[in-house]
């Protein structure tokens, strides 16, 4: 559906540079499929998913769109967002329906009764009483407002959504059901989604395929079930050891050093300052993220150095 070429996205920081909080990213979303984003606060997640709806405005790099250069106004009809703060993301001056509706009235899809109608429609999709129209989001839970904000995103049939740490805000008990209605709304009107979370028990839930994220740069691509039964880097295996489990004794992976300034990065490959597996050519080689096992991908030098000892950097 979408191809990502090279994809860079920077900013101008007054008194300290440049920041490229996307850096050289290239991906593919696959129709029908959930991308899972992750990665810590900071390393250029939500930047990605915002230049994907040209909220930011790429520096270089391509989105190639199956069905060729897409206008504006296709664009916001074929993809949507789903914000991450409920509470911010809802005009509290707007009533739930004229919310759930804004889209009909800006894209030209429906006005009038028949706006009418797919409100009433999107609003019981969502788990929601249509009758609750006239309600403003203060009246209204976390797990309520999120599912209007997903509501809204559904309202010009679009066929991507980007959905920004949609759980992120909410209390544990409404997580999973925000989860469940995100699976049940992608097999039910085929959707494809790009998930983007720090939350790994969330992202192998829901994902089909995961990209790791580190410092604007993608670290780590694979299948949610290779990724989570053997991660290649040691930044992935730190994500997955603070996911508690019951399964089995989570590894505890330390990190050494603190996270890198993103206007100032490491020369070579930005994770080895706190990487276990450093070695001098780090430093000086900006590795490549490449196939390292069928549908595996890895950025490492060493690790595409060594595949024959593969075993003993995956251990």
């Amino acid at each position: 559906m979408l191809s990502i070429q090279n994809l860079t996205v920077q900013f101008q920081v007054p008194g300290n540079g440049t920041v490229r909080a996307v850096d050289n990213v290239s991906l593919e979303i696959r129709k029908g499929e959930t991308l899972g984003l992750v990665g810590e606060s900071g390393c250029g997640k939500t930047t990605l998913g915002r230049a994907i709806l040209r909220l930011n405005q790429p520096s270089a790099g391509r989105l190639s769109w199956s069905g060729g250069e897409q206008s504006e106004n296709a664009l916001r009809r074929r993809v949507q967002m789903i914000f991450q703060d409920p509470y911010s993301s809802l005009n509290p001056r707007m009533r739930i329906g004229d919310i759930v509706g804004e889209p009909l009235r800006a894209l030209g899809l429906a006005r009038g009764k028949d706006a009418a109608v797919r409100v009433e429609e999107l609003m019981q999709q969502v788990g929601l009483d249509p009758r609750l129209q006239s309600s403003y989001p203060g009246q209204f839970s976390g797990g309520q407002r999120q599912r209007v904000g997903i509501a809204r995103a559904l309202a010009a049939n679009p066929e991507l959504i980007v959905a920004d740490e949609p759980i992120a805000a909410l209390d544990v008990s409404i997580q999973a059901q925000i989860l469940n209605l995100l699976e049940k709304l992608r097999a039910d009107l085929g959707l494809t989604y790009l998930f983007i979370s720090h939350d790994l028990r969330a992202v192998r839930y829901l994902a089909d395929r995961v990209a790791v994220m580190y410092l604007g740069e993608i670290v780590e691509l694979a299948s949610a079930e290779k990724l989570g039964r053997r991660p290649l880097m040691p930044y992935t295996k730190a994500l997955l050891a603070a996911v508690p489990s019951l399964e089995r004794p989570a590894e505890r992976v330390i990190l050494q050093g603190e996270l890198p300034s993103p206007v100032n990065p490491p020369s070579g490959c930005r994770f080895r300052t706190r990487c276990p597996y450093a070695v001098p050519d780090c430093a000086s080689t900006r590795p490549k993220l490449q196939e390292i096992e069928p549908g595996h991908m890895a950025a490492c030098i060493r690790i595409s150095q060594e595949q024959p000892d593969i075993e003993k950097l995956v251990a």
